[in-house]
């Protein structure tokens, strides 16, 4: 670095010092040849101006020469600065990070395009300014700048760089996980110079942690359904058996032997879930039209519906291409979803059912409710075994589930706000192949 500023100054110092020299040697050269050859005092003085002339012009061409060959220098030396720095930036910018710098007070001061657009900053002149100046403009991520702001300050602070998980909600519902690194720089005389944020998306990496600890939750659960449910059916059965023949001979408190009869259905159901875990299903696909399914399972639902005071609407498309699935597991899923938006309505109220395409090879499905909502502390661990939202739940619907649309190459993604409802969207391929 020391290097390369130096080179302007050296040549600049070199243009007046052999200006210098030569006019001295010009003067006295000429002057001595003038004396030598003893011209009149009228010849003498075109002579002298003859040779002022020559040195002036000479002098001119010289300067101009050093001049513009530092001009040239410069030039190429500003030129390359650039190209380096356009190499750069290009770098920074191709990297699917955030990456920004900001100066001692927490104000932006570069950042790459991954940043800007992460937060919306194109038209925005977020240079110069902090995160909590930029939260004060309001918009969508006027709570993800006040988090980062105390982050920062927390980082300036520190003599050692700061790592930590962050989590960045975005409009579109999703939410993406960075691996942040906050790095504080010093001048050398120790005071702070500046932060630098590095954030690594790790959304994906997450999602298959997730989903790797999901299925080992479900190979134990499914070993733990081979071991039990064979032998909780036969006594089941047999206790089933013996309750409805009392029932049918006795005369008082019969309401009592329905009870024992629906919570024996009730554990059966239990088992029979676990059964459907630990019995690999073979699935047999076929071309099945998507409306006619939905229209079956709304049949189904709505007597469950009208006696809980909900109202199920249908929005679905005329011409709906068929698609290939497992007609009876995608049956199970959507009965699954209406009957937990059902119970959510305790008061009542609307279940929409919206379908689309959002490009020519999927199908979406949304199921919207009005109940209560789920905290979003709970969103993620829906589909974990034995984890439920309902005080009765065993939390083994949703994870059949996940499983069944998995299978079908699809996904599902709940989304939920406290007191406003909870919708639920299903994407299935058209085609077995994806």
């Amino acid at each position: 670095m020391n290097k390369t500023n130096s080179k302007p100054a050296v040549t600049s110092l070199k243009v007046p010092l052999l200006y210098l020299i030569i006019s001295m040697g010009w003067i006295f050269f000429s002057g001595k040849v003038l004396v030598k050859y003893g011209y009149d005092s009228e010849r003498f003085s075109v002579v002298h101006s003859v040779v002022e002339l020559i040195f002036v012009i000479t002098t001119v061409c010289l300067l101009y020469f050093l001049i513009y060959r530092q001009i040239k220098t410069e030039r190429r030396a500003k030129e390359l600065w650039q190209e380096r720095e356009e190499q750069l930036r290009y770098l920074i910018d191709t990297i699917p990070d955030f990456v920004c710098y900001k100066d001692a007070k927490g104000r932006w001061v570069e950042a790459n395009a991954f940043a800007i657009q992460l937060f919306q900053l194109e038209n925005v002149a977020y240079k110069g300014k902090t995160d909590k100046d930029l939260a004060e403009l309001g918009g969508y991520y006027q709570e993800a700048f006040l988090y980062c702001y105390g982050c920062d300050q927390e980082a300036l602070k520190s003599s050692h760089p700061v790592r930590a998980e962050e989590v960045i909600a975005l409009p579109d519902g999703g939410r993406l996980t960075f691996d942040v690194l906050r790095v504080p720089t010093s001048f050398l005389d120790g005071s702070r110079k500046g932060l630098i944020v590095i954030g690594r998306n790790i959304t994906e990496w997450k999602q298959a942690e997730d989903m790797l600890r999901k299925s080992d939750r479900l190979s134990i659960v499914g070993q733990l359904a081979a071991g039990v449910a064979h032998e909780i059916r036969n006594p089941l059965a047999t206790l089933t058996g013996f309750v409805q023949l009392l029932k049918e001979q006795a005369k008082e408190n019969t309401h009592y032997y329905e009870i024992m009869l629906s919570e024996l259905d009730r554990i059966n159901f239990i088992v029979s879930e676990f059964m459907m875990l630990a019995k690999p299903q073979v699935l047999h696909f076929e071309k099945k039209d998507l409306t006619t399914i939905l229209h079956h399972v709304v049949t189904l639902a709505n007597t469950q519906a009208i006696m809980n005071n909900v109202e199920i609407k249908t929005n679905i498309p005329d011409e709906l291409p068929p698609i290939y699935c497992e007609e009876n597991q995608l049956k199970q899923v959507f009965i699954n979803i209406m009957k937990n938006s059902i119970e959510s309505m305790s008061k009542g109220g609307d279940i929409t059912i919206d379908v689309s395409q959002p490009d020519p090879d999927h199908v979406l499905l949304r199921f919207t409710d009005e109940g209560g909502g789920i905290p979003e502390e709970r969103l993620a661990r829906l589909g974990e075994p034995f984890y439920s939202t309902k005080e009765k739940g065993m939390g083994l619907g949703l994870m059949v589930s996940y499983r069944i649309i998995e299978a079908h190459k699809g996904t599902i993604r709940i989304t939920s706000k406290v007191g406003k409802g909870t919708s639920v969207e299903v994407v299935l391929p058209r085609e077995l192949g994806e």
